[in-house]
């Protein structure tokens, strides 16, 4: 019932709608023989945890390809593609070599900003020249994948006004600073848009392109250097004064683009893969879902 909203349409119209006791004790229910209701108990019982385990191994493969990827970033964005190639220590105990002509810098010294927008929620606009406001859970791994029907819209005088400070391009990336640390979307093509001050706007220089940045952010590498500057209290966060003082593995620039390159090809085949396995979690809930009411309402007997 709850997954056909059937409490929903019998509840108030109020921000938090409820549910009242007479409303939710007038609800019509089919009553099968009590040996019945035990058969159908006994069967979705063995069912269910057949489902459950399914999902619970799908599960645990998305985990494994997730760290997989990320170790393929790490490797790719710390060492480089070439293994014959000569290595230096690197001063960093996580990260122990790197090759000969790859440089360390703080990410100040490769980016010519870091920024905000001024710390306050605009309304929503309905007005036809509206712009995309996004918040964290908005973000896409590029701002191309953004769903721009479901998020938030500011007037464009709004967005003329808090852009002064930052205003997002091709190639920044979007880094959020709270609550999930380590969340980034790159800007692929040029397009109006804000996000909201949970997020930091990172533009880089010349020395560094965009794109391998972004992949870097998503290594190892970063968040055991990241780490020491989050700052713990109701949520974890990391002011842009500390962030600007994070270490980067700096590759010639033609090694970045073949870096990106490789982590493209290598990185879209395994999100197919957890594209695919995340299906299946969603057609076992849907035939979970469907097996109970089934049975539940006597479309099906045991």
């Amino acid at each position: 019932m709850w997954h056909r909203n059937v409490f929903n349409a019998l509840g108030d119209a109020g921000v938090r709608s409820s549910l009242s006791v007479s409303d939710l004790l007038n609800i019509s229910f089919l009553i099968p023989p009590t040996a019945v209701q035990a058969r159908i108990v006994d069967f979705l019982n063995i069912k269910c945890v057949q489902i459950n385990e399914l999902r619970e191994n799908i599960e645990k493969q998305l985990k494994i390809l997730e760290e997989y990827k990320k170790s393929i970033i790490t490797e790719a964005v710390t060492k480089g593609l070439n293994s014959n190639v000569e290595m230096k220590k690197s001063g960093i105990n996580w990260i122990k070599k790197i090759p000969k002509d790859w440089t360390i810098k703080k990410l100040r010294y490769v980016t010519k900003n870091i920024n905000d927008v001024d710390h306050y929620m605009p309304d929503d606009s309905e007005d036809i020249d509206k712009v995309p406001y996004l918040m964290i859970s908005d973000l896409k791994s590029k701002i191309s994948d953004v769903d721009f029907e479901k998020c938030k819209h500011i007037s464009r005088r709004d967005y003329d006004v808090l852009s002064v400070k930052v205003k997002n391009e091709k190639d920044d990336i979007i880094f959020a600073r709270y609550a999930t640390i380590g969340t980034v979307m790159y800007i692929d093509k040029n397009l109006d848009f804000l996000v909201s001050y949970a997020c930091l706007t990172i533009k880089p220089q010349n020395n560094i392109y965009g794109k391998f940045l972004f992949y870097y952010f998503k290594s190892n590498a970063f968040f055991e250097d990241i780490s020491q500057y989050v700052n713990i209290n109701t949520q974890g966060n990391i002011g842009k004064e500390s962030l600007s003082k994070v270490k980067i593995i700096v590759p010639p620039i033609r090694e970045q683009e073949n870096i990106v390159e490789y982590l493209d090809k290598k990185c879209t085949e395994i999100d197919c893969i957890i594209n695919n396995k995340k299906k299946q979690l969603e057609i076992l809930e849907q035939h979970k879902r469907s097996l109970i009411y089934e049975y539940i309402t006597g479309k099906k007997e045991v």
